[in-house]
């Protein structure tokens, strides 16, 4: 584990959208007034810094990885007794909360003494590969690895992951990979010295991304100081770019067993969420996005008017909104003869009409005479009433119009009386 103060010029880095991201400084490193040691370990993906594990104090983190279980794999940075075992620095350690175990033991496999080991993850999820760096050139049979290479170990054997002097732009000699991980189908990359890779110079605390072409920049924070370097870094089990909580189409999924994100630039789009106005497919029941079909904003019933636009019901193309009154209507002998509403709210074709009788004017509601002449009748705009009038007394009519629209949204208006007041009338039957 090597250690450099510095004082270079920071280059411009072209940052990749937000991960959430478990880290271990090599020193102490404040952020946002908090200050954070070499054995504890931060979560980074709410936006705010929280420590979430913490070895023995001055047990220094060299090598770190969160595995999709949640338990994590860590190599420490000097001879160390976890759990009242004693562990050495090329080995690597799981604690599942509550214990701590031997996952990797350096020793056994041929790891020279005096090594360290640096990078720790596994490839492809918890029974992957084991990939490691070290912190100096090590040879185990025979082959010699770079401080800047990853090795892959697999069957009790050591081959080369990542061979740092075979990139596009082949990593300096002089260069510690400090920390490593995969995410989106790169490797992830943190240097404990400035390294510049095609044109861009990538700091301590920084992170460089290998996708088997060329490098570029997975950013961490700006405020990172150059004093420190990254001692272990844990990308997310999945890439969740707008923090949603939903994994990147084609990423593993961030909530176990759960869906794919449909659209990982948007905060409010994601499975399950609610649907809301705002012309996007919020819960992504659209598979064929951006297409608004089965969201608020989208036509379904292709009635011209989708739920956002005020569709009653967006299932049912006959009818989009509540009917108006009914108007024109007339009655000559037994035959009452109306005009649907000039806002029908639907199809007229498809509306249905009350006819409702009082004998006194402007109560068909609470009068005891109210009576439905005819109940849901449609199309039809007619209807007989064959009854008289007592001596003395008068009928009173209205026709209301109803469509699909569920509930009240279906019922139409019967207008208001010459006082302004809405007009009323019983149910039929």
């Amino acid at each position: 584990m090597r250690r450099y103060s510095l004082a270079v010029a920071l280059a411009m880095i072209v940052s990749l959208p937000a991960r959430a991201t478990f880290w271990s400084p090599d020193s102490p490193v404040t952020l946002g007034g908090t200050t954070f040691l070499p054995w504890e370990v931060v979560d980074d993906s709410s936006g705010t810094n929280t420590v979430v594990l913490s070895l023995p104090p001055g047990m220094s983190i060299d090598g770190l990885h969160r595995m999709d279980v949640g338990d994590w794999l860590v190599s420490v940075g000097a001879p160390a007794s976890l759990g009242g075992v004693p562990y050495d620095p090329r080995d690597v350690v799981r604690f599942d909360g509550a214990a701590y175990t031997l996952f990797f033991s350096g020793a056994a496999a041929g790891v020279p003494p005096g090594v360290d080991v640096d990078a720790v993850f596994l490839e492809g999820g918890d029974t992957g590969d084991l990939i490691l760096s070290f912190d100096v050139p090590t040879t185990i049979a025979g082959a010699i690895y770079e401080p800047a290479d990853l090795v892959r170990f697999s069957g009790g054997i050591f081959t080369v992951f990542f061979d740092a002097s075979a990139a596009t732009t082949p990593i300096p000699i002089s260069t510690n990979v400090t920390a490593a991980d995969q995410r989106a189908g790169s490797t992830l990359l943190a240097f404990d010295v400035p390294t510049t890779l095609g044109g861009t110079t990538y700091l301590p605390g920084q992170i460089a991304a290998w996708d088997g072409v060329g490098f570029s920049s997975a950013y961490l924070n700006p405020a990172w100081p150059l004093s420190a370097y990254l001692n272990g870094l844990s990308a997310s089990a999945c890439v969740d770019a707008d923090g949603d909580g939903f994994g990147s189409p084609g990423e593993p999924s961030c909530p176990a067993g759960g869906a794919e994100d449909c659209d990982d630039g948007s905060f409010d789009v994601y499975p399950g969420a609610p649907q809301s106005c705002d012309g996007l497919n919020n819960d992504c029941s659209d598979p064929s996005w951006p297409a608004l079909a089965g969201t608020n904003d989208g036509d379904d019933d292709a009635d011209a008017l989708s739920e956002c636009g005020g569709d009653c019901d967006d299932a049912n193309g006959t009818a989009w909104g509540t009917p108006g009154e009914v108007v024109g209507l007339t009655v000559i002998g037994s035959t009452l003869t109306w005009s649907p509403p000039l806002n029908p709210g639907g199809d007229v074709g498809f509306l249905l009409f009350d006819t409702i009788r009082s004998t006194v004017r402007n109560n068909f509601f609470t009068s005891p005479p109210a009576t439905c002449v005819e109940s849901d009748d449609g199309p039809n705009t007619t209807a007989v009433d064959t009854l008289s009038p007592p001596s003395g007394a008068v009928f009173y009519y209205v026709v209301r119009a109803q469509n699909a629209c569920p509930g009240a949204l279906g019922v139409g208006s019967l207008g208001t009386t010459s006082s302004g007041t809405p007009r009323l009338a019983r149910d039929c039957p």
